[in-house]
């Protein structure tokens, strides 16, 4: 079988997707255009206005400056969305400035601030540019994208390398600093452009602490990686000043005798560096490079400018300056956002601030030093570059030594948790060979998801042996990806699976991958399987994701198969349309999910999660009145995330579903991280079923969202309403608690302890909107016990809400959290308030009248009434008789019939003894049958 593809086919882009994409890409370009004009403009500069001397003493400012610029980067990242676009306009408007100065009054002060400028200016547009692309998602799904950056990146970097080489000494310095400004305020507005847009939407959450990176322990290992790794990054950063200082001395001196550019030279370097550029990124599309062996040049760099200085070989200093940038730039930093991985998933961007804080410039800042201290003496500037060559050589040995031994460990103990790993070296290698080829399928599977998280090269070549291992689960998992990945080289072994293998799910899964990555041709000759029993359900599965050849026959197997009598061929056709994925055909799910059969209703609703069809969330919203469905349902609707919305949205505003319901779908949205899920859970804030806004408000804390501007107003209105309510059921509980009346004395004590479940849960909801203004671990640690009634944790919340609140909230919400008597609280908040003076009945009925206490207040306000309550009371009791409660059903019957007469207790219960729940209907039955005796 030789697959055959149109060029450009099956290639649709919008220009709604097209514009995002080529104003990153051109501000891709411009950046890097400006960054090697400023570069070379503030170096020429400096060079002619202090003759090659005081280059140490700058280096050791730069150093000082990179201390305080990477915390202020940091601090400033999400004070706003635009702040990319402003970090790189910053930048353009601090050239400008200094080319004000430069040409208005070219004193040594603007010049050494314009060349200590370079690394901040450079540091800042990077950062932003890093930022913006990381929003954007090119580093998650979008290689072309990347690529395409990177190219742009390189074309900047040789324009601007081509236009210093035929310009030279034609145009000044402040030329070039004003070039750089158009050229970084240009790639500020595209930047600004696409933030604008929406399509860089800040959703990144980076992590610091140990906890949060899921690091367990600090073993031997992982010791002496960070310890090498540090290291590695002081001396770069230390050979990085070491080169600086011989590549602008030298290129003082070649300028002076030879009456070289100092333009040109730049030029020639940017243009070796575009040029490694290029091939790198060829070499990296093909896999042919890895990222350890271009560390080790590293040192070949400096031994070589060395060596070139020595000799007065001044080409050779230039071709390793520019070999030098490339590596400690681009490849450097690659490689040391790869290996913190190996300790945890998450813990780059610890180690991350770690070395950008302090070991970097700590790095630079000794070189300025030692560099002062050796002065002008040029063989000692000599030797000290190859000195640092030799060590920085043996450093990076330790760290690739390292970094294979917590490797081999990780995937010996099976404690990788994802994250790209480099693999190198025999012994990983090995390693990784005796997993694959174990019979156990996990660690085949576990093997295979190292490598393509690694990118490595061999992937391709492995996924293609996994396709006939021993083990089923490993030929499925190579079936899905080949798949997923659109692996069509592997076509070959996936046809061979489809006819020849044992296991039935395997030749089901190799049959749709056939439909999906085959030619037309084959999905007619798979035509003619759909009759098959064995091949029947994979080829449904393949033609209908398809959607072309054949897809008329299999939609009529599928509803044949859907309306049939036998249950297990509506699971198969259940199965078929959520495997296929595709949503055009989500029809017959509809009646499926409402099947008779409740295996045909879990089919149908792992279908409807896998299709993600909003038409398909009545039915699947039906689905969780099963309790045996209620888990696959939660996870079903997981996956429709946003989409659901609409519909969770109609059932947490409607009293008529059950609000254990309401209460599940407002737990399971803190499984959706995201602002639009935030945002939809705060504005259902003022839900009137206070036990779902509980689940509401908790969903929002563990989602750590965080109230700003308006959003903040209606946090404090939702404290009021807290407040309000405590207050009246303190007015409640205090009328009860005073109650002598030996009769209803019982009946009034369990309605008391209610209330005071009830003031305890108002509590906690206080202390959630609480952290919606303050987010606090502290809250979420109190709310997790079991309860909060003793004096230690009253005084714990109480000190909450002093720290939080101030003003009138404060003064209102401390009574609440105090151990004083019902009495005295109520005292304190009974004049911002009023709560109502009534008899005991009377607020009983208030009580039934709001509809916003609990069903267990609820029954026992309803109980009371049997002792307290007279016909006035039945009014209030008759609408009861409907409720979604059962308890509270039961309970009205009781006290109806005991309320009134026997023959009007009897007409108005009569239709509860019908009632769906055996205790209502038996309570009704007892009611009517001996309502003389209540």
């Amino acid at each position: 079988m030789t697959p055959t593809r149109k060029l450009g086919a099956g290639i649709q882009i919008s220009a709604e997707q097209a514009i995002p994409v080529f104003l990153l890409i051109l501000c891709s370009f411009l950046k890097s255009f400006g960054l090697v004009l400023f570069d070379a403009g503030a170096a020429l500069l400096f060079l002619d206005t202090f003759r090659g001397e005081n280059i140490a003493l700058m280096l050791m400012l730069t150093a000082v400056m990179m201390f305080f610029l990477y915390p202020l980067l940091l601090f400033l990242k999400n004070k706003s969305a635009l702040m990319p676009a402003y970090g790189m306009f910053a930048a353009a408007g601090t050239i400008s400035v200094l080319y004000y100065f430069v040409l208005s009054n070219p004193s040594p002060i603007p010049v050494s601030i314009a060349f200590i400028g370079r690394e901040g200016i450079r540091i800042t547009v990077e950062s932003a540019f890093l930022l913006l692309a990381f929003r954007f998602g090119i580093f998650h799904g979008q290689p072309k994208t990347l690529v395409c950056v990177l190219l742009a990146q390189t074309f900047g970097t040789l324009i601007a390398a081509g236009t210093l080489g035929l310009a030279g000494d034609n145009l000044s310095a402040p030329a070039w600093m004003m070039g750089s400004v158009f050229a970084v305020a240009s790639a500020a507005l595209c930047a600004q452009a696409i933030i604008q847009n929406g399509s860089a939407p800040v959703s990144e959450r980076l992590l610091f602490s140990k906890k949060d990176l899921q690091v367990s322990g600090v073993d031997s290992k992982q010791k002496s990686l960070y310890f090498s790794f540090f290291a590695s990054a002081f001396l770069i950063f230390f050979a990085i000043g070491a080169f600086d200082f011989l590549f602008l001395t030298e290129t003082f001196a070649q300028t002076v005798s030879s009456k070289a550019s100092v333009a040109g030279v730049f030029g020639l370097t940017y243009g070796i560096v575009g040029a490694l550029s290029l091939v790198f990124i060829n070499l990296v599309l093909a896999r042919k490079v890895g990222v350890f062996p271009l560390l080790f040049l590293i040192p070949c760099a400096l031994i070589a400018a060395a060596v070139g200085g020595e000799y007065s070989v001044f080409g050779i200093i230039v071709a390793a300056r520019a070999a030098f940038l490339f590596i400690a730039g681009v490849n450097k930093e690659n490689l040391f956002l790869i290996i913190p991985q190996a300790v945890s998933l998450r813990s780059f961007f610890r180690a991350a601030i770690e070395r950008k804080f302090f070991v970097e410039p700590l790095g630079l800042l000794c070189a300025g030093i030692v560099l002062s201290s050796v002065g002008n003496n040029a063989q000692a500037v000599f030797s000290l570059v190859i000195g640092v060559g030799i060590v920085c050589a043996a450093m990076f040995w330790m760290l690739r030594q390292a970094y294979v031994k917590l490797v081999l460990n990780c995937l010996r103990g099976f404690l990788w948790r994802g994250g790209r790993l480099v693999l190198t070296g025999n012994r990983i290698r090995k390693q990784l060979q005796t997993m694959l080829t174990s019979a156990t399928a996990d660690e085949a599977v576990y093997a295979l998801r190292v490598i393509e998280d690694a990118l490595h090269p061999a992937f391709s070549y492995e996924l293609r042996r996994a396709l006939t291992h021993p083990s089923p689960a490993v030929r499925l998992f190579a079936l899905e990806k080949v798949e997923a990945l659109d692996f069509r080289s592997a076509l070959k072994e996936v046809e061979q699976a489809a006819l020849t293998d044992k296991a039935p799910a395997v030749r089901r899964i190799a049959l749709r991958t056939l439909c999906v990555l085959g030619t037309p041709e084959t999905r007619e000759k798979i035509v003619d399987m759909i009759n098959n029993p064995d091949a029947c359900e994979g080829a449904l599965v393949g033609l209908l994701a398809v959607g072309r050849e054949g897809v008329f026959a299999a939609i009529d197997k599928v509803a044949f198969l859907a309306a049939s009598i036998d249950s297990e061929a509506r699971q198969i056709a259940a199965r078929v349309l959520g495997d296929a994925r595709n949503p055009a055909f989500y029809l017959p799910l509809i009646k499926l999910l409402d099947d008779e059969d409740v295996d045909v209703c879990r089919a149908a609703v792992i279908a409807a999660g896998k299709l993600c069809e909003p038409h398909l969330l009545p039915a699947l919203m039906n689905s969780f009145r099963f309790p045996e469905l209620r888990e696959d349902a939660v996870d079903a609707l997981l996956k429709y995330r946003e989409k659901a919305f609409p519909e969770i949205d109609k059932v947490l505003n409607s009293a008529d579903y059950p609000h254990q319901f309401r209460s599940l779908l407002a737990k399971m949205l803190k499984h959706v991280d995201s602002p639009e899920c935030q945002r939809f859970l705060f504005s259902h804030l003022f839900v009137a079923d206070r036990r779902v806004r509980f689940n509401i408000l908790k969903s929002l804390v563990l989602l750590q969202f965080k109230a700003h501007g308006k959003d903040i107003n209606k946090v404090r209105l939702n404290l009021y309403d807290e407040i309000e309510w405590s207050t009246n059921l303190l007015a409640a509980l205090a009328k009860l608690e005073q109650d002598d009346d030996e009769t209803s004395k019982k009946a009034t004590g369990v309605l008391a302890n209610a209330l005071r479940s009830e003031l305890d849960y108002s509590r906690e909801r206080i202390l959630l909107l609480l952290a919606l203004l303050q987010p606090s671990k502290m809250i979420l640690d109190l709310l997790n016990r079991y309860a909060m009634t003793t004096d230690e944790e009253r005084t714990e919340m109480a000190n909450i809400v002093d720290k939080i609140l101030s003003g009138e909230l404060r003064q209102l919400c401390l009574p609440l959290f105090s151990s004083d008597s019902t009495e005295a609280k109520l005292a304190a908040l009974r004049p911002h308030f009023y709560p109502p003076v009534l008899t005991v009945q009377g607020y009983v009925h208030e009580i039934l009248k709001a509809g916003e206490a609990g069903d267990w207040t609820r029954a026992a306000a309803v109980y009371t009434l049997a002792f307290i309550g007279d016909k006035s009371s039945v009014d209030i009791l008759i609408p009861l008789l409907n409720d979604r409660d059962p308890i509270v059903r039961e309970t009205a019957v009781f006290v109806i019939a005991k309320l009134l007469p026997a023959d009007e207790a009897t007409r108005i219960l009569m239709p509860c003894v019908d009632d769906y729940i055996p205790a209502v209907a038996r309570m009704a039955q007892f009611s009517v049958m001996f309502s003389k005796e209540i």
